[in-house]
């Protein structure tokens, strides 16, 4: 999964992936999970003792995942700063081209407009609004990405909340779990502070596209 963010110049457009990937922690929790409801039953110490195997390499796992979201969260915040100077850039950008529509609408207005005039207009009017096109589709496509990412967070989420859920119900209080519960809900307050980045950035997106589709007509 990669989303860009795109900076507009006077002539061309900019774009900068940033890597996030989806952490899915159900294949090292599943033996926690569908264990048979006989062996539920038996003593928690037995329990314990299948499960220990396991919880090294689902530490591990979520320490990674940790250390990913951490990353994740610094590039979104970025990109979120970076839409400042984007925004600037677009809206400098808009009102350059509204005065140029302006300018070359007045020109019907003349006693006697020239035809190369009028013409060279028209061929400027008609760039103008292929490149806003252009500019359209870019932050279309990156909304779409937002959004993408947003519901995989959402996911992602609620995954491991219920991740967290079943391992309170299920499992021994130990140094181990309090640990592996402590670290789950570190990773979903990561995984909340990303959701809120990918809806402001979102917000950022929807308010250009709006300011371009605008100009545009």
């Amino acid at each position: 999964m990669f989303f860009s963010t795109c900076a507009f110049n006077k002539n061309k457009t900019r774009c900068r992936p940033g890597k996030y990937p989806v952490v899915n922690l159900l294949a090292f929790l599943l033996v926690l999970l569908v264990l048979p409801s006989n062996l539920l039953s038996r003593d928690l110490k037995e329990i314990s003792s299948i499960r220990q195997d396991k919880f090294s390499a689902l530490l591990n796992s979520i320490d990674t995942a940790l250390v990913s979201e951490k990353e994740n969260i610094e590039n979104l915040k970025s990109q979120l700063n970076e839409t400042k100077t984007l925004g600037q850039n677009i809206a400098f950008d808009l009102s350059a081209r509204r005065a140029q529509f302006s300018s070359h609408g007045n020109l019907l207005l003349l006693p006697d407009p020239r035809i190369e005039t009028l013409e060279k207009a028209q061929i400027e009017n008609v760039a103008s609004l292929e490149e806003l096109s252009i500019q359209l589709k870019e932050l279309n496509d990156y909304l779409k990405t937002a959004r993408r990412m947003r519901m995989q967070a959402e996911e992602q989420y609620t995954l491991n909340e219920q991740q967290l859920t079943e391992i309170k119900r299920t499992t021994q209080k130990n140094e181990n779990t309090r640990v592996l519960k402590k670290n789950l809900q570190t990773l979903l307050k990561l995984i909340a502070t990303k959701k809120n980045l990918l809806d402001r950035i979102a917000s950022f997106y929807i308010e250009q596209i709006g300011s371009l589709e605008k100009t545009r007509k």
